[in-house]
């Protein structure tokens, strides 16, 4: 029996967005909007060497993750400033309360010493391809890890 090509199209389109859809829902949105959240959070964590910022974006399992340069930060009197040059989505996946975003970014990050602002880590550039892997909490979803994958 010959399958027609439009319905093997549409099959494919159908399982295609399945990933994205959780109870007839389409949680792509949700999903980037924490990923975003988080970034801009962690960012200003590591400015402020303030772990608790990333309590409504990420899990306890991430968060103990981010810790220890929190740590380093406040006992070198040090703020991290990370600057996000660029962010792209490759790829999002969800189902049964998960999620898993795939990006490439670029960001710039130096250490400053909080009192003088002299840099004491100099400015470096990193592009990463990064997966970030969901988890859906109560009514929001939250970073559970994040992973640099190679090219």
């Amino acid at each position: 029996m010959k399958i027609p090509r439009t319905l093997l199209v549409a099959l494919f389109f159908c399982l295609a967005m399945q990933g994205c859809i959780q109870s007839g829902k389409d949680v792509t949105p949700e999903v980037l909007g924490t990923v975003k959240r988080y970034n801009g959070l962690l960012r200003r964590a590591y400015l402020e060497a303030n772990i608790s910022l990333l309590g409504p974006v990420a899990t306890q399992n991430q968060i103990d993750k981010v810790y220890p340069v929190i740590q380093a930060l406040r006992s070198q009197n040090s703020s991290m400033i990370a600057e996000q040059k660029s962010f792209g989505v490759l790829q999002v996946q969800a189902e049964s309360g998960t999620a898993m975003v795939r990006t490439e970014e670029q960001w710039e990050y130096w250490w400053q010493d909080k009192d003088t602002g002299v840099i004491t880590k100099d400015k470096a550039e990193v592009n990463y391809r990064i997966a970030y892997r969901l988890v859906h909490e109560g009514r929001s979803w939250k970073v559970d890890s994040i992973e640099a994958v190679p090219d």
